[in-house]
């Protein structure tokens, strides 16, 4: 009998991969019944088992332990790093290493201050903020408040370039936008915000790299125009508040700036050899310089970055979400339709260009260029941080991911292509650069290209058995309840 329902899986898996002919068959029926027949053998074989003991089983095959030692402990490309994926009903953390390494004294030294990673640490989310623009759109369209068709210039009228660009045009990267000059070399918050105010549509720009932070700036303008409230504010009341994130912060409050990773002291090597260390990122500050010269951190949330949380409130956004507390399943699906994965031609051949949703990341048919692993379904979508963060939500299979890790702490996280010869690689795959003054600095440029095939597809992989497990005991009779697991390796 298991054996039909395994092929029954494998099919129902297979056929919701995709409905672009690209995105077929990119994970074949063969490999998810390779994936999923130790499911199978588990129910035949160890009859009597509890299901926490048959994960157990299945964890320890996931080789995630070994995937986590290998980024963190070889090749030291993050100080520390915290896990969490499951099911509706089940809910696993794995934390290791450091949420701070150093620190700057009073006299300006950089002296060690060793601090241990702990599961309530709170990161900065960084890119994973335009999950949140997202939802409030989606919210406010659902509320019947605003239209996804409605000019952004009838919310924000400061904006008086973008005359005919439309709240779906910038939710869906559909139209490329710019600014006169970059936002992060603006000296102060008003110059930052009249260079935001000025921008308009980069009609020469043919949009082959759709991906951008401009569009969910602006849309923070749009959410604001139509509720008559801040940004973080209509966050924190329609979102934080109903799903008792009350560890997500734009402004995060003194008394908890001890539990706050630290990302300062991350350093860039410039084609010149030039090495620049930020040091103006102590905890509580955003990394990304947009939202840092705009004072996201000071409590006015920007739509691109700017949001603090911890990993157990992210569960709770996830399980909100799947639960439909927030948003209807119809939207959050919208939020993994493919607006701009399409094929075009130039001299050099066919090329296809990023598949992205409303403002998420989705499965890309390059496997190594893809957030979303392709075991998972069409409804599945990423929000990456650019601090080192992985969010993975799939609402048609009912799974969630979500590791966080402060990956720019004491680390080199730009080096230019001419450099190149700088780094040195150990026994272990560690990479580091050597500087003139002979200094070596760890190099996490590559954090996200070695993390996502060392730790989040092995993940992904095991919450994909998981869930079938739950799926067959209940078939079967067996006894599910809604239960967590911590871990500390």
């Amino acid at each position: 009998m298991l054996e039909e329902e395994l092929k029954q899986y494998v099919d129902n898996l297979y056929e919701n991969q995709g409905d672009l002919p690209e995105l077929k068959g990119l994970f074949t029926k063969k490999e998810y019944y390779q994936l999923l027949k130790p499911v199978v053998e588990l129910l035949e074989e160890k009859k009597g088992y509890t299901i926490d003991e048959m994960r157990e089983i299945l964890y320890k095959k996931s080789q995630i332990e070994e995937g986590i030692k290998e980024i963190i402990n070889k090749k030291d490309m993050a100080p520390g790093i915290v896990l969490k994926y499951g099911t509706k009903d089940f809910e696993e953390t794995i934390v290791t290493g450091n949420r701070q390494e150093v620190t700057i004294d009073s006299n300006g030294n950089i002296i060690p201050a060793v601090e241990e990673m702990t599961e309530d640490t709170i990161f900065d989310l960084a890119s994973t903020t335009k999950l949140f623009t997202s939802l409030s759109i989606l919210k406010l369209i659902q509320d019947g408040v605003i239209n996804i068709n409605d000019k952004v210039i009838k919310y924000a009228p400061q904006f008086k370039n973008l005359g005919d660009v439309t709240i779906f045009d910038l939710l869906s990267f559909r139209v490329p936008i710019k600014t006169s000059q970059r936002i992060d070399t603006a000296g102060s918050k008003k110059q930052a915000t009249d260079i935001l105010y000025g921008i308009e549509v980069d009609k020469n720009n043919p949009n082959l790299r759709p991906y951008t932070d401009m569009g969910a700036m602006v849309l923070k303008y749009v959410i604001q125009g139509a509720t008559k409230e801040g940004y973080y504010q209509y966050v924190e009341e329609n979102i934080l508040k109903p799903l008792f994130m009350f560890d997500t912060h734009a402004q995060i409050p003194t008394n908890k700036l001890d539990r706050t990773a630290n990302n300062n002291l991350s350093g860039k090597l410039f084609g010149s050899g030039k090495y620049v260390i930020d040091r103006n990122c102590p905890r509580g500050v955003v990394h990304d310089y947009k939202a840092r010269i705009m004072e996201s951190w000071k409590g006015d949330l920007t739509g691109h970055a700017g949001m603090f949380s911890t990993p157990e409130d992210m569960v709770k956004l996830n399980k909100g979400l799947l639960e439909e507390k927030i948003l209807d399943l119809r939207l959050l699906e919208e939020i993994a339709i493919d607006r701009t994965g399409k094929k075009y031609y130039d001299e050099t051949g066919e090329h296809r260009k990023p598949s992205l949703g409303l403002l998420s990341h989705l499965k890309n048919p390059e496997l190594t260029e893809s957030s979303v692993h392709h075991s998972l379904s069409k409804k599945a979508s990423a929000f990456p941080g650019y601090t080192g963060i992985a969010h993975v939500i799939d609402p048609l299979y009912g799974i969630y991911l979500f590791q966080a890790a402060n990956r720019l702490h004491n680390r080199a996280i730009f080096i230019d292509p001419s450099q190149k010869d700088k780094i040195i690689v150990n026994e272990d795959g560690k990479k580091s650069i050597l500087l003139p003054d002979k200094r070596i600095i760890t190099d996490s440029s590559r954090f996200a290209w070695d993390r996502d095939p060392a730790i989040i597809f092995p993940a992904t992989r095991l919450v994909l058995q998981y869930k079938m497990l739950e799926d067959m005991c209940r078939l079967l009779n067996i006894e599910v309840t809604k239960s967590k697991k911590n871990r500390k390796i």
